[in-house]
C-alpha cells in the first residue's frame, strides 16, 4: 500500500481532506485494485 505521505501528493485536493478521509480513500482505492486484478487473474487462468 502507498504510504500516506506519498498517497496525499497524488491527490488533488488532499490539504481539503483529514488524515482518516484520506486513509480511508486510500484503502478504498487499494482494494479497488485488487479487485481488478483478482478478476484479471481469474479470467486469464480460465483461458
Amino acid at each position: 500500500m502507498t504510504p500516506l505521505e506519498e498517497f496525499k501528493k497524488l491527490v488533488p485536493n488532499a490539504e481539503e481532506l483529514t488524515e482518516d478521509q484520506l486513509t480511508t480513500l486510500r484503502e478504498l482505492i487499494d482494494m479497488q485494485a485488487n479487485t481488478i486484478l483478482d478478476s484479471y487473474l481469474a479470467s486469464k487462468d480460465k483461458l
